[in-house]
């Protein structure tokens, strides 16, 4: 750690606060139950057109990893939009964000906010692109990779 950042292996520096909000969530495990969990104990779930993600949960909250790779030369994906709250933090490459009416570009350390039931959607501009994302409540529809 240095500065208040820590360096993964093949990725870019990563402030402290954002690794607490990754290990703040726990894989499958009940909120009651603290863990450490190795980085290839979750395994990754294919989602399709170069997207694929892990995540960890609690009773309270969902954290993902998610990589996109080829985004940039694909349409946007339309806005969706759901009943959780939402933290998106990019670790690599650059994206356009769009929070209701409103897009804007954002880069590694950027951080994008979406509260309930806002439509949103995040386009890549490079052609990898790494996120975490927290959502409160937890993820029900993203259990299952790996139990």
């Amino acid at each position: 750690m240095r500065n208040g950042h820590i360096r993964f292996a093949g990725w870019t520096k990563l402030p402290l606060a954002a690794v607490i909000l990754v290990l703040s969530g726990c894989a499958s495990r009940p909120a009651a139950t603290s863990a450490v969990i190795g980085p290839n104990e979750v395994p990754w779930e294919d989602l399709g057109n170069g997207t694929r993600r892990k995540a960890w949960f609690n009773d309270h909250m969902t954290v993902a990893l998610i990589e996109v790779t080829g985004g940039d030369k694909r349409p946007a994906a339309p806005p969706h939009h759901h009943p959780h709250e939402q933290i998106g933090y990019v670790m690599e490459g650059r994206a356009l964000v769009t929070l209701g009416e409103k897009t804007e570009e954002i880069a590694p350390g950027g951080v994008y906010i979406v509260t309930a039931n806002v439509p949103h959607t995040v386009k890549p501009l490079t052609s990898r692109l790494v996120l975490i994302e927290s959502f409160t409540p937890t993820r029900e529809d993203f259990r299952g990779q790996g139990e």
